[in-house]
């Protein structure tokens, strides 16, 4: 439920308070959010939701840092390293660095066992992924959508073997409920 509710205090009070109030079981509620369609709009409590949750956090972002956090929800993976936001974004690793503590710092990622030794790598939960996915369909271009995907592609192309081509993002993918997947490493 923890992971379901993206880490965040006031969704788990939210769960909290349906349960206790006999509103609705624990199964129902993981059924819900396990739901990709309706994970942001469950739990409710009144007006509350994940979203609306959410949203308070992504307000306290600077836009650069919305930014950032909108292609990694586009991306859609769980995962991600410093150095693939910095590709993701087009930025310089150390400025990426400072934006990355800021969104785990707002409860957006969250520190995971680096794959590789001296990578600093995060984890973003599944609703905070719709969340920034959904944003990135609302408020960022397609062409700068399909910018972000290409140079994430060319970073994992040179990480995995430099002498693969990169493959050009295919347009459809751009705007694919769930969002575009690039392989792990």
């Amino acid at each position: 439920m923890l992971d379901r509710c993206g880490g965040l205090p006031l969704a788990l009070e939210i769960v909290a308070a349906r349960m206790a109030g006999g509103q609705v079981s624990l199964r129902r509620i993981a059924e819900r959010l396990a739901d990709r369609g309706r994970m942001l709009e469950e739990p409710t409590a009144g007006d509350r939701t994940v979203r609306t949750v959410l949203d308070v956090g992504y307000r306290t972002l600077d836009a650069r840092t919305e930014s950032l956090l909108r292609k990694i929800g586009f991306l859609g993976r769980r995962e991600i390293t410093v150095e693939r936001a910095a590709a993701l974004e087009g930025a310089a690793v150390n400025d990426i660095g400072y934006r990355i503590d800021d969104l785990a710092d707002a409860h957006f990622l969250h520190p995971a066992r680096p794959a590789a030794p001296g990578a600093r790598t995060y984890r973003c939960r599944d609703t905070v992924l719709a969340y920034g996915h959904e944003l990135s369909l609302a408020e960022d271009a397609t062409e700068g959508r399909a910018a972000a995907l290409e140079r994430a592609r060319a970073w994992l192309s040179r990480e995995a073997d430099p002498d693969v081509p990169v493959r050009r993002a295919h347009r459809s993918v751009l705007g694919a409920p769930g969002g575009p997947r690039v392989p792990s490493r």
